[in-house]
């Protein structure tokens, strides 16, 4: 099944998160992570991962400046090399609404073709399109909502 049936079949942020980390271990083969930020938007807290994915020591402060900058970092790219994952916004609108990271084996150290990273981009664009779905949902739901 294609990564945005699985993702129209979900609606929540947690189940969204969980569907996206779970299709991109199955399409790379490597494990993978999502960065959703706390509700006041001040931390990034990570909100799915493969039950393989280990976060690495920086893997937070990565996030972060991914979160912050708009642009991917980590492994095969010239930002944050130091750290094993490839860690790209997932942006919507120009709005960035969260992080996924990508840990690659050993033998993709060396190359990154651009197919892959155009896989990987149009996965993360896939994905940050649900998450907004589910976030403007949430939002309507609120306001609608009964007070009491």
């Amino acid at each position: 099944m294609f990564l945005s049936q699985q993702l129209a079949s979900v609606s929540s942020l947690a189940d969204i998160a969980q569907t996206a980390v779970n299709h991109i271990l199955a399409a790379f083969n490597s494990p993978a992570a999502l960065f959703l930020p706390d509700d006041a938007g001040e931390h990034l807290l990570l909100q799915a991962g493969t039950a393989d994915f280990e976060l690495e020591n920086d893997g937070y402060a990565v996030a972060d400046w991914v979160f912050r900058h708009g642009q991917p970092a980590g492994r095969h790219t010239d930002t944050l090399t130091g750290v094993e994952g490839y860690y790209l916004p997932l942006q919507t609108s120009g709005q960035i609404i969260g992080v996924m990271a990508v840990k690659f084996p050993d033998e993709h150290k060396r190359s990154f073709a651009g197919k892959q990273r155009y896989l990987l981009t149009s996965f993360a664009s896939q994905i940050a399109l649900a998450l907004e779905r589910a976030y403007l949902a949430e939002q309507a739901a609120e306001s609608y909502a009964p007070a009491t």
